[in-house]
């Protein structure tokens, strides 16, 4: 069972860590320039690439803290890997921020389609 978990954690690992990189690929046909500046293929960059980050940290975090084949109780595990959860909190700030950052430019601009705004 643990096998199994450590196997779909490793997945979910790799899939989000690819899935964040991808999203910061140029997109010449995006409908919108992301806040870096720039057409990427998904315009809530760098916000979005960041919750893929923190996605793959954290299933990592908890793969190798929890899953991982090592003697001892999950407390002893824990304190082992508590210094991981530092640049986890960073992401997660970061992405919290550039989300609040993204809204507030998001406002700025209307629905070119259907003429609505967030302020209707």
């Amino acid at each position: 069972m643990k096998r199994t978990i450590y196997i779909i954690l490793l997945f979910t690992t790799i899939t989000a860590a690819v899935g964040g990189v991808i999203s910061l690929f140029p997109n010449s046909s995006a409908s919108f320039t992301s806040l870096l500046g720039y057409k990427s293929l998904c315009t809530f960059n760098p916000a979005s690439a960041l919750y893929c980050f923190l996605l793959a940290g954290s299933s990592c975090f908890i793969r190798s803290t929890f899953f991982k084949y090592e003697t001892g109780t999950a407390s002893e595990k824990m304190k082992k890997h508590i210094h991981s959860l530092i640049p986890l909190v960073l992401i997660l700030l970061l992405a919290g921020g550039t989300t609040i950052w993204f809204v507030k430019v998001d406002r700025q601009y209307t629905d070119g389609t259907t003429e609505a705004s967030i302020a209707e």
